[in-house]
């Protein structure tokens, strides 16, 4: 009985050391991991804005009364609409469109005064980022926008020079969650107020489908916490998750 007792106490806390010893080990390198594409993701918006504001001062004043030579100007930069692959757009100083490439919808001379990313961009007079938003471009696909304004001699903003990243598509922020993490995890990317951006599952982009307090770990998350721990998500998943 003693011999019973002891080997299976021992087996016991050998388990348990294992288990813990491997959790650690998971949480750290999956910390690690989240880390470095969360920094990589910052990098690459912030190169992709670099070139847009870098771009927007070598626009032309004139091209904003002459939206033939403002689409020319757009197409030159074939370099860039790999990047920006819901399109680039020049805009006036009254959120009026000028010009898009490539040019596949009839929104030219519409007003995008509604949108944010304009209205913000042309009072600030800064390059802004914004939040995630249904385009009108043909399938309504879930998007961003990088902004940069446009400024002429003299210093008054002249226009808003715009670049479109596609959330659905295969580009080169999407790419970085696409990596799988073991057989069943993933990354996601979700905004303060719930609102998915990137999730492998492409369905619920935009949407605000996690209800409150169904994972209590992006609670904490979404107060400011950083690192890893034990959490069930909101499909009832167990999970060790880091953010």
């Amino acid at each position: 009985v003693l011999m019973i007792a002891s080997i299976v106490a021992i087996t016991y806390f050998t388990l348990t050391y294992f288990e813990s010893t491997t959790k650690e080990l998971i949480s750290e390198e999956q910390f690690a991991m989240v880390s470095l594409f969360a920094g990589e993701i910052d990098d690459k918006l912030t190169n992709m804005h670099d070139l847009l504001i870098v771009l927007s001062k070598r626009v032309p004043p004139g091209l904003f009364q002459n939206p033939k030579q403002a689409l020319d100007f757009l197409k030159e930069h074939v370099e860039l609409h790999k990047l920006f692959d819901n399109g680039l757009y020049l805009f006036d100083e009254s959120a009026i469109l000028v010009a898009e490439a490539p040019q596949v919808t009839t929104r030219v001379g519409k007003s995008f005064s509604h949108r944010k990313y304009l209205s913000a961009t042309i009072s600030t007079r800064t390059p802004y980022i914004s939040d995630p938003y249904f385009s009108s471009m043909p399938g309504s696909h879930p998007s961003i926008m990088l902004t940069a304004p446009v400024f002429g001699p003299d210093g008054e903003l002249i226009g808003v020079l715009g670049g479109g990243i596609d959330l659905l598509r295969d580009n080169i922020v999407s790419r970085l969650i696409s990596t799988p993490v073991g057989k069943t995890g993933y990354f996601y990317v979700i905004t303060r107020d719930r609102r998915i951006i990137l999730h492998p599952d492409r369905s619920r982009i935009l949407k605000q489908d996690v209800p409150v307090g169904a994972n209590k770990l992006l609670e904490k998350a979404i107060l400011g916490f950083e690192g890893t721990d034990e959490t069930v998500n909101s499909r009832g998943l167990y999970a060790i998750s880091s953010f």
